[in-house]
């Protein structure tokens, strides 16, 4: 069947081969490997109009597409041809842009171009290195050829094609799950988040508000009350925050200012994510006034966090069990970071973004709720420490070799 024969150029990694058989073919399971394949070699404007085409058969791609491609994606790679189509570009402008999309997604597209600048900028031992990515990732590339004429052939190591959930059912398989509530003290179940708004940690104005509940707002300088769906108009004056009531009165502190909604939910704006520009925070929320921004970090229980950190990584439609599997990545990811001290020096333990996990960029779900709670304290560890869970949400089908990521 030419189907296997796709699958069999895929396992050589022969990804060009694969989409050439493919792109005759006109079945559900054909039409979306045919999209992943296209994702893979980075011809998104070919992938999204499969998407487009067939919305119900691939209906759990579209948000990534949406928010994560077209809107983060496409608009840093065409920085990257306009930086390389002048004539005085500076490498390390090219190098920064290029890790930003590797970041973002790694495919064969963007290895190629790095290549090819690698090797126009006579900085040949780079242009290996990614040389060997491209053909572990797609044997039957058409630019091979050209590039092995520069330089010869090496052995090199093969990608595993696992998917997200084979990795981590086998991680789960081989590991030991271990509940939170043996790391003792209860601050340890606490995490603090760092809240970035379109991936900047520094915030300008914002409104802070409860429509649940009072809100109280503290520090030592002061303890005050206001109502239910009261705006508090917050604000960085020369270093100082200042707070406006919508009586008219203000406050100002230099010191960091908590303002807890008596367990429930506080909202913020502006704040973009990908969602809404007002999104909604449990727990309380810390406002550090910086030279001329401010500061937003929010302090919550773990299992608090994770309810919109988990939908923010899968989306429902992929089901209770594999949402499990990412509740325990999610939750040992956030552990691991918490022990870590990363951004210890910035008053947190995590950012908000890829950078660290993506948190409350989707809404809740009840699949994924219960996900949590069904996993609830669990982590996975080696010789009783948690794992460093590094995990992705999407690979269009690759993983990275294990040196890249430790």
């Amino acid at each position: 069947m030419k189907y296997n024969e796709a699958i069999s150029k895929i396992n050589n990694d022969e990804i060009t081969g694969a989409i050439n058989i493919l792109s005759n073919m006109k079945g559900k399971k054909e039409t979306e490997l045919l999209f992943i394949l296209y994702s893979a070699k980075g011809e998104f404007e070919r992938a999204y109009k499969i998407l487009n085409e067939n919305k119900e058969v691939l209906e759990k791609y579209l948000d990534y597409y949406e928010n994560i491609i077209k809107k983060e994606y496409v608009p840093i790679y065409n920085k990257l041809i306009d930086c390389l189509s002048e004539d005085n570009y500076k490498i390390e402008n090219i190098e920064k842009i290029f890790f930003k999309l590797e970041i973002i997604c790694k495919n064969i597209k963007l290895y190629e171009i790095m290549v090819l600048f690698y090797l126009k900028s006579k900085k040949i031992s780079k242009a290996k290195k990614y040389y060997r990515i491209l053909k572990e990732m797609d044997k039957s590339n058409e630019y091979l050829a050209k590039i092995e004429s520069y330089f010869s052939k090496r052995n090199t190591k093969k990608y595993m094609l696992l998917s997200f959930f084979s990795i981590f059912m086998l991680v789960i398989i081989t590991l030991t799950l271990t509940k939170l509530n043996k790391i003792n003290a209860r601050k340890d179940k606490e995490i603090k988040v760092g809240i970035t708004t379109n991936g900047s940690l520094e915030h300008g104005r914002l409104t802070i508000f409860s429509s649940e509940n009072k809100v109280q707002i503290y520090n030592d300088d002061f303890d005050i009350t206001v109502g239910e769906n009261e705006r508090v108009d917050v604000r960085n004056t020369s270093g100082t925050t200042t707070i406006t009531l919508e009586n008219g009165k203000t406050y100002k502190t230099k010191n960091p200012l908590n303002f807890y909604a008596k367990g429930e939910y506080l909202t913020l704006s502006p704040v973009r994510k990908g969602h809404t520009s007002s999104p909604r925070y449990r727990g309380i929320i810390t406002i550090i006034p910086r030279s001329s921004s401010l500061r937003v970090i929010n302090t919550l229980d773990i299992e608090k966090y994770l309810l919109q950190v988990v939908p923010s990584e899968m989306p429902k439609s992929f089901g209770v069990e594999a949402l499990k599997v990412q509740a325990v990545a999610a939750r040992t990811y956030a552990v691991s970071d918490i022990l870590k001290g990363k951004y210890a020096k910035d008053g947190f333990h995590i950012k908000d973004t890829v950078e660290s996990q993506v948190y409350n960029n989707q809404v809740e779900n009840e699949e994924a709720t219960r996900a949590i709670e069904e996993t609830a304290g669990e982590i996975m560890t080696y010789d009783g420490v948690p794992i460093d869970a590094k995990y992705f949400s999407t690979s269009a089908g690759f993983t990275s070799h294990a040196s890249n990521v430790w």
